[in-house]
């Protein structure tokens, strides 16, 4: 419908996918760097420049697509472009609001934690939900504002794992030179 007219962008950032999923709908795939740390590897050895630049027209547009699901995609073949604006270890995660939830937002918010818990399997944790809901209600009105942030590498046990891999490229590359 719109043929040449729009065009996707992908950001830098590291194949995500909710922890809870590793073990329960997806247990061969885990969270990691994109491309196998190829791309964070480059962006490293040019001192973390910001740039974007068309995939197609680049050896990083003929790498693997190798986001969370199984594919046989390229990366050119996903996304037009691609933005590199700060490596991974320096992203930052933000929980919460600048205001309370109502009591109708409250009420919503576990209404859709009982759904996902029983897309996940979870029914315990689905039926406390529609018990004790009222309960949980609460500590979320009080909780949401609560603002915070955090290092996102620090939620994954295998960080140290993707700077591995981001290094095999690296040294690859000095050996090269």
């Amino acid at each position: 419908m719109y043929g040449n007219k729009v065009k996707t962008v992908a950001l830098n950032w590291y194949k995500w996918l909710p922890l809870n999923w590793e073990k329960q709908i997806l247990p061969n795939k885990s969270n990691g760097l994109s491309a196998d740390g190829k791309f964070d590897a480059a962006f490293e050895l040019t001192n973390c420049t910001a740039v974007g630049f068309d995939l197609d027209a680049s050896p990083f547009g003929e790498d693997k697509y190798d986001y969370t699901f199984d594919n046989d995609l390229k990366w050119k073949d996903v996304f037009d472009g691609y933005i590199f604006y700060e490596p991974y270890y320096n992203f930052t995660g933000k929980i919460g609001f600048p205001t309370r939830l109502n009591n109708k937002q409250a009420k919503e918010f576990i209404r859709r934690m009982i759904i996902n818990n029983q897309a996940l399997g979870n029914k315990k944790d689905a039926r406390l939900l529609k018990w004790f809901g009222w309960i949980r209600k609460y500590t979320e009105k009080n909780e949401y504002c609560n603002m915070r942030e955090f290092k996102c590498i620090s939620i994954y046990p295998n960080h140290i794992e993707w700077k591995s891999a981001m290094d095999k490229w690296i040294i690859s590359n000095e050996q090269e030179q």
